[in-house]
Order: structure tokens, then C-alpha cells, then sequence
């Protein structure tokens, strides 16, 4: 099997910190300013929080995680731009769906859901995942 482990670990390890830093930057911003743009004629913050809840919420099915939670988000922040609609969710709804994406999404809900990289009873989910995985590692578009 070689490195896979590592890298898989690694990436985990990777994802957390984003994550982590995620939280801090989100989660720390008051409903006024999660309403600022990033800069003048950009994406608001909220925005960008919510779209990177989307994306995250839609990684679920993919890593067999279970269904998404938030498929309504699509259509606020996948699918159309920012200020392109008046009905967007509010910013405790978009809190609250991050933390329920990104508790079951990241390292730690897989660990619940499969146990330590490299456990035994991972074999099944390893044998889907990591080819995937290492060919997008060694893939040159990477």
C-alpha cells in the first residue's frame, strides 16, 4: 500500500485547519459584517460563507457520508451570484448549516463514521476512496 495512509492523513490534517480557520473567520463576524463585501463590487462575506457550505454539504454523498443536509443551498450560492436574489438564508441559518456540514465532512466525522485512518474496519471505505484519491494526487491538473 505504500504512503496512501500519509497522504490521506495529511490531507485530513490539511482539511481540519481550513476548516478550523474557516470557523474563526465566519464565526466571529457580527450580522453587519458578515454583509460587507470582500471588496468594492465583490462577493459579501455571507456569500462566500454560504457557498462554501454548499460545496461542503455537497461532498457528503460523495464521500459516503450520507445524504446532503442543505441541498437548498444550491440555488442561493452555487447556482446563481451574489445579490442575484433577495431571499438569501440568514446568517445564523448559514452558521448553523456549516457546523452540521463541516462536523459530519471533515476529519472528525469520518473518524465517528469509519474510525482511524488505516483501522481495519476502513477497508471497504478505503478501497473507494483512496484511488480516487491518488489519482487526483499524482493527476497534472492537481
Amino acid at each position: 500500500m505504500g504512503n496512501e495512509f500519509s497522504y490521506v492523513a495529511l490531507g485530513l490534517k490539511t482539511w481540519n485547519a481550513q476548516i478550523d480557520s474557516a470557523d474563526k473567520l465566519f464565526g466571529g463576524l457580527s450580522s453587519g459584517e458578515i454583509l460587507r463585501e470582500i471588496a468594492p463590487g465583490r462577493n459579501r462575506l455571507l456569500y462566500l460563507w454560504g457557498h462554501l457550505t454548499a460545496v461542503h454539504d455537497a461532498m457528503l454523498p460523495l464521500l459516503s457520508l450520507g445524504e446532503r443536509l442543505h441541498p437548498e443551498f444550491d440555488v442561493a450560492f452555487v447556482s446563481n451570484p451574489d445579490k442575484s436574489r433577495a431571499d438569501f438564508p440568514s446568517h445564523e441559518e448559514i452558521r448553523r448549516a456549516w457546523n452540521r456540514a463541516s462536523m459530519l465532512n471533515c476529519g472528525k466525522g469520518l473518524r465517528q463514521r469509519l474510525g482511524p485512518i488505516g483501522a481495519s474496519g476502513t477497508r471497504p471505505y478505503r478501497s473507494k476512496i483512496l484511488p480516487k484519491t491518488l489519482r487526483a494526487i499524482a493527476s497534472p491538473y492537481y
